[in-house]
């Protein structure tokens, strides 16, 4: 199947459901975080598990709890008016997620990233992130390539109230929605089985001073490849973004050595 045919293909094709769902995402809201999250999480857990994973994955997440902190399953029963058992099933699902540790006969903590493991997650999202911007151009409709321009929107926003938070979380679900246009299976689990992990460097780096700027350019630039069917630009964008971000997580990591 050529380009034009993938693409024409895409137009007469409903836009996938995470997409549907993702653009119905009132970016306003100050739960935005967990709007977002529910993309994440599984539901087959029990809902108080559920409710437990999003609220230590947000605090893990923006930073409230920071690396090595302990947790408390006694406490965060307390806290969510629960017995001790879903805080032991969301325990297991934020391990799986690798936010947490959770060693035999020793309370649970959140996870460090060493440096290895910092630069075995970027470059693989790199790697990523690269391939889905040049999917998305070969696969994507142009009015769904379109539908993007409203993340676009979110985020000038965002940046004209100084919100960073609210930035991270928009950039999430950009990123999320490119994804779904792919309309590549495997990529989309690949993705999304580093997606969570992946939110706290990330959050770190958009901290930066005239950080959230930089990267809404670039954004910018992105979408304009997209739209231009220019997949080469389109990679080198996506992987500019995720390399940066590297470059901080390196700085941050060694500052704290440092300071050890």
């Amino acid at each position: 199947m050529t380009t034009a045919d993938r693409q024409s293909a895409a137009s007469t094709a409903a836009p996938p459901d995470a997409l549907r769902e993702l653009l119905q995402i009132d970016f306003s809201q100050d739960n935005i975080a967990e709007l977002v999250l529910r993309h994440s999480i599984d539901v087959a857990a029990s809902p108080s598990a559920q409710e437990i994973v999003l609220a230590l994955t947000r605090e893990i997440v923006e930073g409230d709890l920071a690396p090595g902190s302990d947790l408390n399953s006694v406490s965060i029963a307390t806290r969510f008016g629960t017995s001790r058992s879903p805080v032991r099933e969301a325990f297991a699902m934020l391990q799986r997620q690798g936010l947490i540790e959770v060693p035999p006969r020793r309370r649970p903590f959140v996870k460090s990233m060493g440096l290895d493991d910092i630069h075995d997650l970027y470059r693989v999202r790199a790697e990523l992130y690269g391939f889905a911007a040049e999917q998305l151009v070969l696969r994507a409709s142009d009015e769904d390539i379109l539908t993007l321009r409203r993340f676009q929107d979110a985020r000038h926003d965002a940046i004209a109230d100084g919100d960073t938070l609210r930035y991270h979380w928009i950039v999430v679900v950009s990123r999320m929605a490119q994804i779904a246009l792919t309309r590549n299976k495997v990529l989309t689990e690949l993705l999304e089985s580093i997606a969570v992990r992946d939110m706290v460097p990330r959050k770190l780096h958009l901290d930066r001073p005239g950080e959230l700027v930089r990267s809404s350019a670039d954004h910018d630039r992105l979408q304009l490849a997209f739209e231009e069917r220019d997949a080469k630009t389109a990679v080198g964008i996506s992987q500019r973004l995720v390399f940066r971000g590297l470059r901080t997580a390196e700085e941050l990591f060694h500052t704290r050595f440092a300071n050890n």
